[in-house]
């Protein structure tokens, strides 16, 4: 038993070396426009701020005269802004990715698309209640507020967490006929653990993302789609449907790969078979 807790401590310490030596970006705003990023890590995504060179970014700096920031060595590009990707590296793929062509219909409607499968069933050792146990202590020691991520459960059968993500969705300005400027939306998920003996199941019961006020029709949350269109009918890459599949990949593998961890497993199944 002791043995076992040090081997699952060590795991989890490497996963957390991992993390921390991931550089994570997420945009710096002042209104509605973006001024900056932030550089950090999954532990801490706000470690350093830079400020692109910029009219506002100087009226920024003299209204926050506290603020600790360096002047960003880098333009603002929109190359730039699809890597603001708290998770950039999957670890693992726990959840299936399906990939479809559409080649007829209307123009917006023609291309490759993918779906990120929000069933995935994870073989483990042990029984239900332990399993069920491990989740519980898992979200206990994970999330900041336990107590209000858990929103429903059942001794050894079910788990039911909320939980929230910065930056789920990147979505071009409308007003602009050639995008090189992104929106980010905040985004909010529900996921249910069941336990069988030997084995859970995961899934993603509700997503959706948030449009804040001073958009228009903003100040709502929609049902956010886990089915991406990532090129046109020509074949072309579209760079938003790409940063939003792999952000969305990384964010809920990562999540699941955490309680693996946590849990001392090695190994997976996310078929789906004889559930």
């Amino acid at each position: 038993m002791i043995l076992n807790r040090l081997l699952i401590a060590a795991a989890l310490m490497l996963f957390s070396m991992t993390l921390t030596a991931q550089k994570t970006y997420l945009p710096l705003t002042d209104g509605t426009d973006t001024i900056g990023f932030f550089e950090g890590n999954a532990f801490d995504p706000y470690k350093k701020k830079y400020l692109f060179k910029s009219t506002q970014a100087d009226k920024f700096v003299e209204s926050h005269p506290d603020v600790d920031f360096e002047w960003s060595t880098n333009e603002m590009t929109y190359e730039l802004q699809l890597k603001w990707n708290p998770f950039p590296n999957i670890i693992s793929d726990i959840f299936d990715i399906t990939a479809t062509e559409v080649t007829t219909g209307k123009k917006f409607q023609l291309g490759t698309f993918k779906e990120l499968s929000r069933t995935a069933i994870v073989n483990k050792e042990g029984s239900s209640q332990e399993l069920y146990q491990l989740a519980l202590d898992w979200v206990n020691e994970t999330y900041k507020s336990p107590e209000s991520v858990i929103k429903g459960k059942v001794e050894g059968q079910y788990l039911k967490i909320n939980g929230s993500v910065s930056g789920l969705l990147a979505f071009p300005h409308k007003k602009q006929k050639v995008s090189k400027s992104t929106n980010l939306y905040q985004g909010r998920y529900t996921i249910e653990f069941q336990f069988k003996d030997g084995r859970f199941k995961v899934d993603i019961i509700n997503l959706e993302y948030y449009v804040p006020p001073y958009q228009g029709m903003g100040n709502v949350w929609y049902p956010y789609s886990t089915t991406f269109r990532i090129k046109n009918g020509d074949g072309e890459k579209l760079e938003n449907g790409w940063r939003n599949l792999s952000f969305a990949n990384n964010y809920f593998n990562e999540l699941i790969e955490g309680f693996k961890v946590y849990s001392g497993l090695v190994s997976s199944d996310s078929s789906n078979d004889d559930w």
